[in-house]
């Protein structure tokens, strides 16, 4: 029986994974009724001594991004920061608190999928692509993450 909700696998786990082989990452999200999706040539999570930081590929997909500072790609090369473990560079204070979850945090974050469910805000699962007004956020009702060996 297939159980859906939220599943967190880990990092360790995630960087245990991503370390053996080469990965690509996928995500898909709906959002206002649209299917939408990002996808990176490259997915790895570095080890505990370096902060769990993200490293991504190129992206394409339908979930745009208008460059590098938008989006996921804006958070390649960050360390994850949990409320305990401050590894943002925002010197204003922690991101994982002000914006509700862990993440890959900069001076804070582009896309956030860590975020509260059902808030069409900052705070709320969230993906900025950089076109229009506004930076044009995407906010998901619903996300799956994967990734595949290559």
């Amino acid at each position: 029986m297939l159980t859906l909700g939220d599943f967190w696998l880990g990092n360790e786990a995630i960087h245990k994974l991503t370390n053996k082989h080469t990965y690509e990452l996928r995500i898909d999200v709906e959002a206002n009724g649209k299917d939408l999706f990002a996808q990176y040539t490259v997915f790895k999570i570095e080890d505990e001594s370096d902060n769990y930081r993200l490293r991504l590929g190129s992206h394409s997909g339908t979930l745009k991004e208008k460059s590098i500072d938008f989006g996921l790609s804006y958070h390649n090369g960050k360390n994850f920061s949990t409320y305990d473990k401050d590894n943002d560079s925002d010197p204003s204070g922690s991101c994982a608190e002000r914006w509700h979850g862990a993440w890959w945090y900069a001076a804070c974050h582009r896309a956030n999928l860590n975020g509260k469910w059902g808030l069409k805000q900052d705070k709320g699962m969230g993906w900025l692509t950089g076109f229009g007004s506004n930076w044009s956020p995407v906010y998901a009702s619903t996300t799956e993450t994967k990734i595949r060996r290559i």
